[in-house]
């Protein structure tokens, strides 16, 4: 196993061409990956994003994927270049962001370059065992946001891996650039003012995100500021648990939906603080960790839940707090002091 820190990329060391297949969202918004990728090729004319899954945003081609994947012999992905003419061009790379997309480059011919990368995903996915064997068999780079995702891989896939055993679990690159400053237009729009303390709850996916897992930071942190704000996104689970829990604590809390949160990369710096539960409502599921580190990136102070797999970057950045493991009033004051 290697673990590495990889930084921002110039656009000049990349290859030429790239065709980027990335997992489309289960709901209705954007997925945040793709928002991460778009971002990534902003000046790189030549790529081509192509989603897989998920509601067509109106910028990028979608592969329709029905609830039953095609298996990795369909040669669906071929049929795509072949119908968009893209194939003539031809890429230098294809590059897959997900378990879906991992599926589709199995079976593309040896010469072609292919690269993926695996944030968080959903351990008892139908499709998740098979993404496994693709991703360990030696196909192409394969890169995982986290320790924990890297190692539910393996053992989907048995405990082997038929390829060099050259994965790495490379921290996402984030780009300082992308991150919007503290915008007080929107904080007002929150109810906050200048003795406000905002606090967000982030994550993804977002509409797996256990609310309720982090409902007693905000009363805690009112001890300490005379007026608190939470921001959190109307696609999480739990809402209306969360709404009767604030309700029946009787502090001067302000509750807002805010679907922004969900392109952390546009929110962050207006907020104060941001925690990242690891309860999510599918168990199965491992937490991203991409939205943590853009949170940080952005100045924001995030704390993590019990074992969330960002917390294997704490060390490397202070912003982190590792998880509220030893109770949430140690996670309190250290964001107070």
């Amino acid at each position: 196993m290697n673990v590495s820190d990889t930084g921002v990329h110039a656009s000049r060391s990349w290859p030429s061409r790239i065709l980027h297949l990335v997992d489309g969202s289960a709901g209705g918004h954007v997925a945040p990956r793709l928002d991460h990728v778009e971002d990534l090729i902003a000046d790189r004319s030549h790529d081509v994003i192509v989603t897989v899954g998920g509601s067509s945003t109106g910028r990028h081609g979608v592969l329709p994927v029905q609830s039953r994947l095609p298996i990795p012999r369909s040669n669906v992905l071929k049929s795509l270049l072949r119908k968009n003419q893209w194939g003539s061009a031809g890429f230098d790379v294809v590059h897959a962001w997900g378990i879906r997309s991992a599926m589709l480059v199995a079976d593309l011919h040896q010469n072609q370059s292919v690269a993926i990368t695996v944030d968080g995903f959903d351990t008892s996915d139908s499709q998740a065992v098979r993404a496994a064997d693709v991703m360990l068999s030696g196909r192409g780079a394969c890169s995982f946001g986290s320790t924990r995702a890297m190692e539910q891989a393996v053992e989907l896939a048995g405990g082997s891996r038929r390829g060099s055993g050259g994965e790495e679990v490379i921290c996402p690159i984030m780009n300082p650039d992308r991150f919007h400053g503290r915008d007080e237009d929107l904080r007002r729009s929150w109810g906050a003012d200048s003795k406000s303390m905002v606090m967000g709850i982030i994550g993804s996916p977002m509409e797996q995100l256990n609310l309720i897992d982090f409902g007693s930071m905000a009363p805690r942190c009112s001890m300490f500021h005379d007026h608190v704000v939470l921001v959190v996104s109307s696609g999480a689970a739990r809402r209306g648990d969360l709404v009767r829990w604030l309700a029946g604590a009787g502090l001067d809390i302000d509750l807002v939906f805010d679907d922004r949160l969900q392109a952390i990369h546009s929110i962050a710096g207006s907020l104060d603080m941001a925690v990242a539960p690891s309860s999510m409502a599918c168990r199965s599921r491992i937490c991203d960790v991409a939205p943590v580190l853009a949170a940080a990136c952005a100045g924001v102070p995030v704390v993590l839940g019990v074992n969330h797999p960002a917390a294997e970057y704490s060390d490397m950045n202070s912003l982190i707090h590792p998880s509220v493991m030893h109770g949430e009033h140690e996670a309190t004051k250290w964001l107070v002091d």
